[in-house]
This record gives structure tokens, C-alpha cells and sequence, in this order.
């Protein structure tokens, strides 16, 4: 889909119609989506990554202490059966190993009362390796893996670690090299059904059918869960959407009763989400897990750029780069159109990359459009997010499993489209300590942590942009994306993985 369809624009439609609706491109544009990156003599846009950036990025996510080692999970001193378990696994992850750590890890579960269960370490890293393992299983054996293990399915797991988790050691996956499927899903509902609540993202598509795929993959392996797509809006606050979660959730309700809930965020779907359940104390209540994908929920530098380029350019749009806030002056000054006021010519080369004119836009228009979606905006600030955990942080339950999926760009050649330069080199500059970042968010403000941390299990980092696990090639253009980033990305097994690991613990009725 091209970025003019996903926004809603026609560049061969009358100038009229176009001025209308160009705000909005406006405002994605400015956040760096749909301009190429001044370019180098080889054609490539400058690289913010060095080699020793690398290296530095492998040694810190190799050591976070939020994706803690085995040996530190399971210390010598700990002799339980699930640590025992798992020890046999970590010496060689047979199917037998592999089997009995899961019933060890849905035993230990079962044992403990449920914030106990979810503040287990042990409990908390048998879920985060066993939902990397059945990615990874799913995408090598199929979604409805044989009970058998495929003659070439260790050379299939190195491979697409290698691929998508560069900065590991494939050899440090042990869970993911036993071999072990899910039980098989019936395909009709025995038993409670329960609910999944999915929030999109930021920007939404003219069908209003992204996470297709995934949820159409849930809905295969967990035929238990009714699922719904709230219908939020482009660049709407988070309180908006919010009510629009609570009106899908009553609809469920009037349906099925006061069921289990079970949510599904993507960016600033996460903080949609987090609102929601923050927002009602007996929807907080019935939360059994919450999904996270390329979170949002601390909020964007870049988001923080953008407000601030609106507000100066609206403000005063003859202002020069100089006048930018430090962090962004030189990047004004790389992307400018000399021909205009520096700020001007900043947005307007931008907004050529839709063939549109910048000359169309009155102030009046884009104080219109802005009016309507600024709080959509700011609710994507670091200082807005920062906000939401201080006033809602302790009405989040902490009962329920927070399941949290990081990705950062490692190789910007093959993760980095040219479309998104700016924003990741603005994310890339506004932080000298911990710099990297998808594109969209940096990795260090990926995960929930504050009142949830206890409860959270947080992924391995894997590589790639923050459209490379929510979108497909049809969702954007070739220019925005090329089709060749998005090749064997494990989307939708990566989500059945949640759901799925989730369920053999009991949180989730499989229906089987």
C-alpha cells in the first residue's frame, strides 16, 4: 500500500481536496516517513553505526539484566523441580528434558497464587526461551508441526537466530533447539471462552485490518479466544482510544459475559492498552496478560521532535535551523530546501517525496489539523508517557503476565529503509549512552518496567525496524519499505508464540 492510500491522500486529486487532507502527511512526514536521506557518494545514506557501536550494542544486550542468564535465574542453591528441569534442558534440550520442564513450569504455576507464579524468575524465563523456541519451531516445522523432529530443523533454528537474533549466539537459545510443539488446537472452542483485545498502532490503515495475519493465526491456534480490534483513530490520544478499548470490551461483554481479557498492543497500541486497563478497576480486574510489540509506552524522542518542528514551524515559519533545538540543527540543515526558510524547506523537501506542494498549506489548514490531533501527538512524548506511569502506574494489576517484544536496528543496511532516516538518526543523536533504537523508539524504553516490572517478562533483542513485526509488504509502499526487509520475518508465529507459551502454563484456555 502507498503511504498517499495509507493517509488518506490522492496527489492527482484537484489542489482543494489535497490542501485538506495534507496536514496529516505533514505531520508523519516530519517525523522523517517518506523523505530519503542525504546520501553519501555511494548512493547510501551516512551511517550512525559504527563498528565499535556494534560491538558495544551485542556486549549491552548480552548483559541485560532484563533478560537474565540461566545461572543467575537458577543459581546452584535453588533445587525445586523446575530449575532441576531446566537444567537438564540447558545440557542437552531433548524432547524428554523439553516435556518435563513444561509440566515442572505449569505445576510451579499452578502451585503459586498468580502474582507469586509471575514474579518467579525461574517461571518467568522458561516463558520468555519458550516463546522465542516456538517462533522459531513454527516458522522451521510449520504452524502444525509433526510430533517428530524434522531431520533439518538444528541447521533451521541456527539459521533464523542468525537472522533475526545477530547479537546472540545461537547456541544461547538452548530451549529453542528442543524440539517441542504446542498440543494441537481443535478447531472449535471447548470450554470458557476468553478475549483478546488488539490495539493498533499510531497511524491507521484505510481498511482498518492491520495485525491480520497475527490475529487470524491466534485465532487458528487458540480457538478459545474472541478476538476484537478496537477502532482507534490516526494520531488520537490515548484516552480517546481508550473509551473506543472499553466500548469493544462492553460489546464483548453484552455478548459473552464479564469474560477473562487478554490484550494485544503495537506501539502506541501498548499505551492504548495500558490506559484501558488502567482506566477501570474491573477491567483491570479480569487482565490476564498484556502483549507488547515494539512499545511506546515511554514514549519517542522522535515524537518529541516533531511537536517541537510544528510548534516552530506554526509559530514562525520564516525560522532558521539555528533556531532548532541543538539535537536536530544539523539534520535541518542536511534535509533543507535552501529555496525557503531553512524550517520551511525542511518540511517541503519531505513533502515533495508525495508529490505534493508545500505552497498549498495555509497556516489556517495546519491550525485546523492540528487543533483535532495534537494530543495524539503529545501522548507519544517521553514527557507525556512519563506522565501516564506517575498518575497511572499503581492502577495496573500486577497479577497478570506483561509479555514484552524488543527489536533494535543492528545492521542498518539491512534494516534501516531509507524512508525512516531521519527519525532513527534523530533517536540515534538524542542520546549518547544508549543511542540505539527500531527507528521509531529506542531500545532502552521498549519495556514497561516502573509498577509492572515484577511481572514482566522481557524478550531477547531482536534485529529489526519498528514495522518489520506488526506490517507486511502490502501495508506499505516499496519506497517506504522495501518488500526484501520484510522476507522471512516470523510475524505471525511470533504472536501465536505469546499466546501459546502462555496457555501450557494455564493463563489462556486453549480449548483443548
Amino acid at each position: 500500500m502507498k503511504l498517499r492510500q495509507l493517509l488518506g491522500l490522492n496527489v492527482n486529486s484537484a489542489t482543494a481536496r489535497f490542501t485538506t487532507q495534507l496536514p496529516a502527511a505533514l505531520l508523519v512526514l516530519a517525523a522523517g516517513c517518506g523523505v530519503d536521506g542525504p546520501s553519501d557518494e555511494s548512493g547510501d545514506a551516512p551511517s550512525a553505526l559504527s563498528t565499535a557501536d556494534v560491538a558495544k550494542l551485542r556486549e549491552v544486550v548480552q548483559r541485560d539484566p532484563l533478560t537474565p542468564e540461566f545461572e543467575t535465574v537458577c543459581p546452584v542453591s535453588r533445587v525445586d523441580d523446575l530449575c532441576a528441569t531446566l537444567r537438564d534442558v540447558q545440557a542437552s534440550p531433548t524432547p524428554r528434558a523439553m516435556t518435563s520442564a513444561r509440566a515442572a513450569a505449569a505445576l510451579r504455576f499452578a502451585q503459586l497464587a498468580p502474582a507469586e507464579a509471575l514474579h518467579d524468575a525461574a517461571i518467568k524465563f522458561w516463558l520468555r526461551e519458550r516463546i522465542h523456541g516456538l517462533t522459531i519451531l513454527h516458522r522451521v516445522a510449520g504452524m502444525t508441526a509433526a510430533a517428530k523432529e524434522p531431520e533439518a530443523f538444528q541447521a533451521g533454528v541456527d539459521a533464523l537466530l542468525r537472522t533475526h537474533f545477530p547479537l546472540y549466539e545461537p547456541s544461547s537459545f538452548r530451549l529453542a533447539h528442543g524440539y517441542l510443539p504446542p498440543a494441537a488446537a481443535r478447531k472449535v472452542c471447548e470450554g470458557k471462552r476468553e478475549a483478546l483485545v488488539v490495539f493498533p498502532g499510531v497511524i491507521r490503515l484505510p481498511s482498518k485490518m492491520e495485525l491480520e495475519g497475527h490475529i487470524k493465526a491466534v485465532r487458528t491456534a487458540i480457538p478459545c479466544l474472541e478476538i476484537v480490534r478496537v477502532d482507534t483513530g490516526t494520531f488520537i490520544d490515548i484516552e480517546h482510544n481508550a473509551a473506543k478499548g472499553r466500548e469493544a470490551i462492553a460489546t464483548l461483554d453484552a455478548a459473552f459475559g464479564p469474560i477473562p481479557l487478554h490484550f494485544l498492543g503495537y506501539s502506541q497500541g501498548v499505551s492504548n492498552a495500558l490506559q484501558t486497563i488502567a482506566s477501570d478497576p474491573a477491567i483491570a480486574s479480569r487482565t490476564r496478560s498484556m502483549v507488547s510489540l515494539d512499545s511506546a509506552a515511554h514514549g519517542s524522542e522522535v515524537a518529541d521532535t516533531l511537536l517541537r518542528t510544528l510548534d516552530l514551524y506554526t509559530s514562525r515559519p520564516t525560522a532558521g535551523c539555528d533556531e532548532v533545538w541543538p539535537a536536530a540543527r544539523n539534520l535541518c540543515k542536511s534535509v533543507g530546501n535552501r529555496k525557503l526558510a531553512p524550517v520551511a524547506g525542511f518540511l517541503k523537501t519531505q513533502l515533495e517525496a508525495l508529490g505534493g506542494s508545500f505552497d498549498d498549506l495555509s497556516s489556517s489548514t495546519v491550525a485546523e489539523w492540528l487543533k483535532n490531533h495534537v494530543d495524539g501527538i503529545r501522548s507519544l512524548t517521553t514527557g507525556s508517557a512519563a506522565k501516564f506511569w506517575v498518575a497511572n502506574g499503581a492502577r495496573l494489576p500486577t497479577n497478570c503476565a506483561y509479555l514484552t517484544f524488543r527489536s533494535v536496528i543492528s545492521d542498518e543496511k539491512t534494516s534501516l529503509p531509507q524512508s525512516n532516516w531521519l527519525p532513527y538518526q534523530v533517536l540515534f543523536r538524542s542520546s549518547t549512552a544508549s543511542p540505539w533504537n527500531d527507528m521509531q523508539v529506542r531500545l532502552v524504553n521498549q519495556h514497561l518496567g516502573n509498577s509492572v516490572e515484577a511481572s514482566e517478562v522481557v524478550s531477547r533483542v531482536a534485529d529489526g525496524n519498528h514495522w518489520l513485526w506488526a506490517l507486511t509488504p502490502n501495508d506499505v509502499s516499496e519506497g517506504m519499505m522495501p518488500s526484501h526487509m520484510f522476507e522471512n520475518a516470523p510475524r505471525e508465529e511470533l504472536v501465536v508464540a505469546h499466546y501459546e507459551a502462555l496457555a501450557e502454563l494455564g493463563m489462556v484456555n486453549a480449548g483443548r
